[in-house]
């Protein structure tokens, strides 16, 4: 920063701090005007508020006396009422006398009709009484005449006399019953009447009673209700009295404050006037000073503006400079770049091969038009791009022949070992651009057939190698400004050389050998998962066809891993095999070699023990008789259950490991010098190929507590095969034995490579002469270009 920036930047500070000052001696001024007011505001308000305190007194004591007035009233009103109340209940009781003396007549007119009722209830038993003699003498007839049939002639005499006999004495009866009933019906008639009129006489007694009784009541309470009234309203008289008296002195108390009032309002009034005009003027004044302040300030600022302007520039510069380089760094890492054409692009491309007028008018050419992607950064570099060439078709060339070409540009001084890619089709190319030529290959492919499933074509680069060389001029020497002791020395001018390389060729490297990892792994935790597993099942369906089976022919599972044991397989005979008796299926577990298993098979509902049977065939265990095949088929699916039971299993495994592995891993730590000039290169030959066998046991015991869990229960798919295999190792060797590191012939077992060992070659690679893995430098002659290689950076 120079001197003069250092000026402006003090007087930007003064000049701060004397508009701080004034602006604060200003807020004091005010704030001493506000505390002012404030004062006079806060003493009107102290007297406003005293007297408003004796108004309220006043009024309350008005509000009071109101209440007692209203209490009097509403004292006479309930006395009123309660006259009012007095009077109803005397008239109720005069209407429930009236009602005791209808009540009374209804009772005597009740008697009259139970008299009128009993006298009908006398007449309806005569009646009655005559109707049951006529149909007596009605079945006294019929019965004589019975009997005169009878006995006709002989009879007659003796039944007339009977008849009148009869007759008499009924007669008599009849007459003494009428008799018994009057007499008993006249005694009950004089009993209710005797007890009809006690009862009205008593009732009678009782009403006038009450009804003296209530009257005197109410005569008293009469007189005491006029007594009480007339003290009322005496009072009254004397509350009224009062109250005007009080009313009269609040009059005059008010009027004597409001004549204070408003003197000392006046008072107040010409005070704030005063005050006002003083505030006025003091506000002038610091206006005034502010504005001098103001222009002032604004001339400063302005000044020290201009010279941030300035400044801004040359930081702007300087931002656009870095934001370059910086897009430049952001840019190493990037690998691949893809462009992508959308399906109404390559519409219009395809219109341009077939010389169509197309909607675009960029897109209209002749031979050939060039397209160009946005520009991007990779490799360190910036401003790369990549250019479609879309050449018209003729009438006589074919939609399917090579009608697009495609190249990159890229800055001068970028040395690139890239693949170039359209679609499907691609092409590795080594090229030092210069800036003015693309690189890139002629009719590379057609639009038509590198297109997609969603109409999109791919373009793009992927960088495999780079290196880019730049050059800048500089003169004089870097000063340290913290240093002030140091020198400065005299300007030199020079050129500075700078090489930046790249290689992602390491990454192809590294997901061959996690891959080969990867796998080895997930063998590894395949047969730690199968440990878990004791028992097998397999389902054969349509088990009534297996009898189309001839003797001897068997169904094979699939194969499968369990106790930690791979490669096992479940072989069944419907028919039986050699030696099986007539009728009885044969079933077996196909182990590899070096195996020795305490299991159980199962067939339907029949369990066997399995064991080393027929000597013909030392991999099986399991029962040549097992059981008779009706038994063993399901009576309601018609299918075959068959299952393996693994109680204890034992597998012996023969490992190698060879000297020749450490000098291969020797071989491809050096493999990674070549890249750089002058590193030295140390090999050890091995005359011999020292191995060394080890035999490992493993062994793992399960015991048959109870019926196994879902985890530890595998169900083997419901198809079958007729060949077999002892192991997966064996299918491997059948396919051939791997290659060896050295190009010699690989021994009859197969090895496992060393724990932590790398892979020996990448994925894909051939050895070379020596028998190691190729470089990145050595793969270069596979592109069949003429160009030297990249020059090696020199760091």
């Amino acid at each position: 920063m120079g001197k003069g920036e250092f000026a402006t930047t003090e007087s930007v500070a003064e000049l701060k701090a004397e508009l701080r000052q004034q602006a604060a001696t200003a807020a004091q001024r005010e704030d001493a005007a506000r505390a002012q007011s404030k004062q006079v505001d806060r003493d009107f308000n102290q007297q406003i508020q005293a007297l408003t305190r004796t108004v309220q007194g006043q009024e309350e004591r008005a509000e009071a006396q109101d209440q007692e007035l209203k209490r009097l009233k509403e004292q006479a009103a309930r006395l009123r009422a309660e006259l009012d109340a007095e009077a109803e209940k005397v008239q109720e009781q005069q209407v429930q006398t009236k009602a005791l003396e209808t009540s009374v007549d209804s009772v005597e007119s009740l008697a009259k009709q139970n008299y009128q009722a009993l006298h009908e209830m006398q007449e309806q038993a005569r009646k009655e009484q005559m109707e049951d003699l006529k149909k007596a003498r009605q079945d006294l007839e019929k019965h004589a005449l019975e009997v005169a049939k009878k006995d006709a002639s002989e009879a007659s005499e003796k039944a007339k006399k009977d008849l009148d006999g009869a007759k008499k004495e009924v007669r008599g009866e009849m007459s003494k019953g009428l008799q018994q009933l009057q007499e008993n019906l006249s005694e009950s008639m004089k009993k209710t009447f005797e007890s009809l009129e006690k009862n009205l006489k008593e009732t009678r007694e009782a009403l006038e009673a009450r009804c003296d009784a209530v009257l005197k009541e109410t005569r008293e309470k009469q007189q005491a209700l006029e007594l009480s009234l007339a003290d009322a309203r005496k009072a009254q008289e004397e509350a009224r009295e009062q109250t005007d008296q009080q009313l009269a002195e609040e009059k005059r108390s008010r009027e004597a404050q409001e004549a204070a009032f408003k003197q000392d309002l006046q008072q107040l009034h010409e005070d704030l006037k005063e005050r006002s005009k003083e505030l006025r003027e003091q506000d002038l004044g610091c206006l005034e000073q502010l504005g001098q302040l103001r222009r002032e300030t604004d001339e400063r600022i302005s000044a020290v503006l201009a010279e941030c302007r300035s400044d801004l520039q040359l930081l702007q510069g300087e931002t656009t400079r870095l934001g370059g380089y910086c897009a430049g760094v952001s840019g190493l890492p990037t690998r691949q770049v893809e462009w992508r054409l959308n399906e109404d692009t390559i519409q219009q491309l395809e219109k341009v091969q077939d010389r169509v007028c197309v909607d675009d008018p960029a897109l209209e050419g002749d031979a050939q038009t060039s397209f160009f992607s946005p520009p991007f950064e990779a490799a360190g570099a910036r401003g790369m791009q990549l250019e479609l060439r879309v050449h018209t078709r003729n009438g006589e060339e074919e939609e399917g022949r090579n009608q697009c070409s495609l190249y990159l540009w890229a800055p001068k001084g970028l040395q690139l070992v890239f693949r170039l890619f359209m679609g499907t089709e691609s092409v590795i190319l080594r090229h030092g651009f210069d800036g003015k030529a693309p690189c890139g290959l002629k009719r590379m492919g057609s639009i038509m057939e590198q297109k997609q499933m969603d109409g999109s074509l791919r373009l793009g680069i992927e960088i495999h190698e780079s290196l880019m060389e730049s050059t800048g001029s500089g003169s004089g020497a870097i000063s340290n400004p913290m240093d002030e002791t140091s020198v400065t020395q005299g300007p030199v001018d020079g050129n500075l050389a700078v090489q930046r390389y790249l290689n992602h060729r390491l990454l192809e490297l590294m997901q061959s050998q996690g891959k080969a990892f990867l796998d080895q792994l997930h063998k590894k935790v395949d047969v730690m998962r199968s440990r878990a597993i004791r028992r097998v099942q397999w389902r054969l369906e349509n088990g009534p066809l297996l009898l189309s089976f001839a003797k001897d022919q068997a169904v094979r599972s699939t194969a499968f891993q369990a106790a930690g044991i791979s490669g096992m397989q479940l072989v069944f005979y419907p028919q039986g095999c050699a030696g099986a008796r007539p009728g009885f299926c044969s079933f077996f577990l196909s182990c590899p070699p070096g195996c020795t298993l305490r299991c159980w098979l199962w067939a339907g509902r029949w369990r066997r023990e399995a064991r080393p049977e027929p000597a013909e065939q030392p991999d099986c265990v399991g029962r040549v008789n097992f059981a008779r095949f009706e038994n063993v088929i399901d009576p309601v699916d018609e299918s075959v259950e068959l299952v393996l039971e693994i109680e204890e299993a034992q597998q012996a495994k023969a490992l190698s490991s060879s000297a020749a592995d450490g000098s291969q891993l020797e071989n491809s730590r050096v493999e990674s010098s070549e890249f750089k000039p002058g590193a030295t290169q140390s090999l050890t030959e091995n005359s011999k190929d020292v191995r060394l066998e080890r035999s490992d046991v493993a062994t793992m015991k399960i015991r048959h507590d109870g019926k196994a869990s879902e985890a530890g229960t595998q169900q083997l798919p419901s198809i079958w095969t007729s060949q077999g295999f002892h192991s997966f190792d064996e299918e491997q060797m059948s396919r051939g034995p791997p290659p060896s590191a050295k190009g010699q012939s690989a021994p009859p077992t197969p090895r496992r490579p060393p724990e932590g060992g790398r892979p020996k070659g990448r994925k894909g690679g051939n050895g070379n002469a020596n028998g190691r893995a190729m470089s990145a430098r050595d793969k270069y002659k596979e592109y069949g270009h003429s160009s030297q290689p990249l020059p090696q950076p020199s760091y």
